[in-house]
């Protein structure tokens, strides 16, 4: 339960952090390393992040270069990234692994701007759920009569203009996303 203006601001930018993270993962063109963020590999007995076990980079405009620190995890490696719903298939060259993204049509970029909308959607069903905790707090009190009816609308106040200062931020947030994607 949020019982501050201040726990409601933390728990909001905690919400825009993660979808910066999430923006992130989808590729605008030059594909990131960040898209593999999330994935896990079995190794060593325990999941464990990519980049934990292996060097990862960014060869050219259209290829992520993997190299294992341990050549046995290659396989391993390979099966992860099948698993993680990329939409890339690894190519096995040797002791590495090839990513090669192709071009994004005008139709794949459509579909990464929508899918960035559903993203900045929760974002700000998050902030809402955030909001109603703390509403509901300060309902609370003033049922308890540990704060006044004054004070109450006074943070009321504060919050909604803290809520729209959020929501703001995440429209700017997916609209340079969107330009980004637009972009060719």
């Amino acid at each position: 339960m949020i019982s501050t203006l201040q726990e409601f601001k933390i728990q909001s930018l905690k919400t825009i952090d993660h979808l910066n993270q999430e923006f992130a993962k989808i590729r605008a063109g030059r594909p990131s390393v960040d898209i593999l963020e999330g994935v896990l590999v079995e190794a060593y007995g325990s999941n464990m992040p990519i980049n934990q076990v292996a060097s990862v980079s960014v060869v050219d405009s259209n290829m992520i270069l993997i190299s294992p620190w341990d050549k046995t995890l290659l396989e391993s490696i390979q099966k992860a990234i099948q698993k993680s719903n990329l939409g890339i298939n690894p190519v096995v060259d040797g002791e590495t692994i090839r990513l090669v993204f192709p071009a994004l049509t005008e139709e794949k970029r459509k579909e990464f701007v929508k899918v960035c909308s559903a993203k900045a959607e929760e974002a700000k069903i998050g902030i809402r759920q955030h909001r109603k905790e703390y509403l509901q707090f300060l309902d609370s009190q003033k049922k308890e009569s540990l704060i006044t009816e004054d004070f109450q609308k006074s943070e009321e106040e504060k919050l909604q203009n803290s809520v729209d200062a959020q929501n703001a931020q995440i429209e700017a947030l997916l609209k340079a996303k969107e330009e980004k994607l637009m972009k060719i």
